[in-house]
């Protein structure tokens, strides 16, 4: 039997260019001073240290992806980006109570954002809270018909819910909304791998990897796929290219 393939929520960062514009401004009015300020040295000398004082401070946010997330949800405790990078983080870390106060706070402060939606779907499919994973994911859908990340994600929790139809529908829309999406290709595989439907596995996640040659899960279910087909020596080579890529215990306890 092929595991299922990590699910993971969609981060997206806080983006420094909303500081861009206000820096530009601060500029100017330095520049138009110094037309008019006779000792331009010692406005000058004022000016590079109150800049340098703001860059040590703006970099404290930036020592990691936490104190950067926090960062944004201090400045805009409202801000359904911030509180979902939080709730990222913390489903990263597997803090999943955190993580589900931050999702929902996230569909709160916004409810029309498909992101957060995804997001909590993310969450409820992987504490097996199926039902609630579904009603956010087709929230997700509601906003974004031709979201294939949420079909794709829908495809897992009908996976993990052994409803192999409704899964394989899902996944299949997935792919014909993006064809370029390898997750999807490696999801389909995986179930068609536990359905013993092989050459449909072996179809599908090859084509994951000539998507994405980088993406190391898919390499780990060709191993596992060999392995039941019965060739040990085949499947060792792609435990090993899967470790490379990205060593994970479970890759490594694997390999021979």
């Amino acid at each position: 039997m092929l595991p299922f393939l990590n699910i993971a929520p969609l981060p997206q960062l806080m983006a420094e260019r909303y500081f861009y514009l206000p820096s530009v401004a601060l500029l100017f009015g330095i520049s138009s001073l110094l037309l008019f300020f006779k000792q331009k040295k010692i406005l000058i000398a004022a000016v590079i240290i109150i800049l340098l004082s703001l860059t040590w401070w703006q970099n404290s946010f930036w020592q990691n992806d936490f104190t950067l997330m926090g960062r944004g949800a201090q400045l805009n405790p409202q801000s359904s980006q911030a509180l979902n990078n939080l709730g990222t983080w913390y489903f990263n870390l597997q803090q999943y109570n955190d993580a589900h106060k931050y999702f929902l706070a996230s569909v709160k402060a916004d409810p029309e954002s498909h992101r957060a939606w995804v997001n909590l779907g993310v969450l409820y499919s992987s504490t097996g809270n199926y039902n609630q994973s579904l009603f956010a994911l087709q929230q997700a859908l509601r906003l974004t018909p031709g979201n294939y990340n949420a079909y794709e994600k829908l495809g897992i929790t009908y996976m993990r819910m052994n409803e192999t139809e409704k899964a394989e529908e899902a996944l299949l829309t997935s792919i014909r909304l993006e064809p370029r999406y390898y997750r999807s290709y490696a999801t389909l595989g995986s179930l068609y791998g536990n359905e013993g439907r092989y050459d449909l596995a072996l179809q599908y996640l090859e084509k994951s990897i000539e998507l994405n040659p980088t993406y190391a899960e898919s390499y780990y279910n060709l191993g596992i796929l060999y392995d039941n087909l019965g060739q040990p020596a085949k499947a060792q080579e792609y435990y090993r290219k899967a470790y490379a890529l990205e060593p994970k215990p479970y890759y490594q306890e694997r390999i021979r």
